[in-house]
């Protein structure tokens, strides 16, 4: 009996994680595959496994597929981000400095963004480079860091939950190997509208508060 029930457990299990498939990937590219430019409020909760607490923020994403991301914190600091294939620039809300950091410097910038773009676009062919890529539900992905990959150190598992027409992202969880978990959820999110040149500036202006 127990062996039966360990048996079926297993199978569920084997069933709920596979590779996507051809439908699935089908979706994706018809319809989050053709999102080009994305601006979301996020809310943004990290649990630290040290401290045994959560940390919530609050803020908005601008993404430009392939061109540049915009990482704006609102709450409980001030701070933002802007990050291509050229660098990261980010600016400090407490002392008011803006920080440039050059990709050609520090190479893994690169990887850093496009993992960040994949992940928001959920570019599979890009996201393979680097994970093991397998459905978890009807509208899920998992990622799991390939052995020879960058994130192999640092990342357990990234996990995403799309709309119900594939055309956003509504929530990314990671899990770190130390055990901290991040979890992301989208909300408000417009697709392929021209975002406002005040949307990469640093600093950013007092309106994005």
């Amino acid at each position: 009996m127990r062996t039966g029930i360990l048996i079926a457990l297993l199978a569920a299990s084997t069933a709920c994680a596979a590779p996507p498939s051809a439908q699935f990937r089908e979706k994706l590219a018809a319809n989050l595959g053709k999102v080009e430019t994305v601006e979301a409020a996020f809310i943004q909760n990290r649990r630290l496994k040290s401290l045994d607490m959560t940390l919530a923020i609050t803020g908005r994403l601008a993404l430009e597929k392939g061109k540049r991301m915009a990482w704006l914190v609102r709450e409980p600091m001030r701070y933002m981000c802007v990050i291509s294939e050229q660098g990261l620039a980010q600016w400090d809300g407490d002392s008011g400095e803006v920080l440039k950091l050059s990709a050609k410097r520090i190479p893994w910038l690169r990887l850093i963004y496009g993992s960040l773009s994949g992940w928001l676009s959920a570019d599979l062919d890009a996201l393979e480079k680097e994970f093991t890529v397998e459905t978890s539900g009807e509208r899920s992905l998992r990622l799991t860091p390939l052995d020879a990959g960058f994130f192999k150190e640092y990342v357990e598992t990234v996990e995403f939950e799309f709309g119900p027409g594939f055309d956003r992202v509504e929530r990314l969880r990671i899990v770190e190997k130390n055990g901290d978990e991040m979890e992301i959820v989208f909300r408000d999110v417009v697709n392929n509208q021209p975002i406002p040149g005040e949307r990469w500036q640093l600093p950013p202006p007092s309106n994005a508060f």
